[in-house]
């Protein structure tokens, strides 16, 4: 190598020092001045931030860390407990004494395109027929996207329960009286609705027909954070029971999940972590979801 390419090279080591040094710096400026000198408080806020928390939640992570008497020997327990208290979790349809005398519970699937509610709703379908014995119907509103209605009939062929598609109100109405005898009737839904009011006007009124009807939001852990606010405060109008976090498998950074459920406390009841049906849906609890950010930061750490 010549002088002038190990002068670019050196150059450049200096300059990434450089940008390591400031980059400290805006950390430790950003915690109290009790916890600038604690090089593992630092470093805590500093990986907090790289999983995409904000910077606010993290401090507030971190500090209480630090309150704890034995912060400095055990950080990452108390971190994920903290940040556990913090989740808020449940389940979407626990068992009624009166289901049983009132007829079927109607749950609408939403939420934007691209997040899986066709898999997820399949994937909820054997959870509450396999797992639960329940008896559960299958309705799909997805009549835009190419195939969405296919898939689901598949979907519940192998599962052995019966599908039907619905393209107005008419249709829906119809569906609906014949899973009258069901325990719980699943319901598919466009994601253009997400994003064409006229199409969320559309939606709103076929979901409107429907008598007590619970809706699970269905969000992406690939969702940018900005993207996952609007996809919240969009499906509002719904007054949607909980959320759905699906693709967990897909990303490496879970802070702007964590940022939504907290700002919002909304519960989470599922997390999808793949593609098979049923196997990769699990409960949500607090501690698994905490437990993602630590697992990631610790991981960070390692690399």
């Amino acid at each position: 190598m010549d002088g002038s390419g190990s002068s670019l090279k050196g150059l450049e080591g200096g300059l990434a020092e450089i940008k390591e040094l400031l980059l400290d710096l805006t950390h430790r400026t950003s915690l109290s001045q009790r916890l600038r000198d604690r090089p593992e408080m630092v470093r805590l806020y500093r990986d907090l931030v790289n999983a995409e928390l904000d910077p606010s939640l993290a401090r507030a992570l971190v500090e209480r860390v630090a309150a704890e008497p034995n912060g400095r020997s055990d950080p990452y327990r108390i971190l994920e407990s903290s940040l556990a208290r913090l989740i808020r979790v449940g389940s979407p349809l626990a068992p009624r004494s009166e289901d049983l005398l009132t007829g079927p519970r109607f749950v609408a699937v939403v939420g934007p395109s691209g997040v899986g509610k066709t898999t997820t709703t399949a994937k909820l379908a054997a959870h509450w027929a396999s797992g639960l014995g329940r008896r559960v119907g299958l309705i799909s509103l997805d009549t835009f996207r190419l195939g969405a209605s296919e898939q689901i009939r598949a979907y519940a062929r192998i599962m052995g329960l019966p599908c039907r598609v619905a393209q107005d109100r008419e249709q829906l109405t119809g569906a609906l009286e014949l899973f009258e005898t069901m325990d719980l009737v699943l319901i598919d839904t466009s994601g253009r609705a997400s994003a064409r009011p006229e199409d969320a006007r559309e939606l709103e009124d076929l979901l409107g027909a429907i008598p007590d009807l619970s809706v699970l939001l269905v969000l992406s852990a690939t969702t940018k954070d900005r993207d996952l606010s609007q996809v919240i405060r969009r499906h509002e109008s719904y007054s949607f029971l909980s959320l759905v976090i699906s693709k967990i498998d897909e990303t490496l950074a879970y802070g702007n999940v964590m940022n939504n459920l907290i700002k919002f406390k909304k519960p989470v009841s599922f997390l999808t972590n793949g593609q098979k049906v049923p196997d990769d849906l699990v409960p949500a609890t607090a501690g698994r979801l905490a437990e993602l950010v630590v697992a990631s930061i610790r991981s960070a750490d390692k690399a």
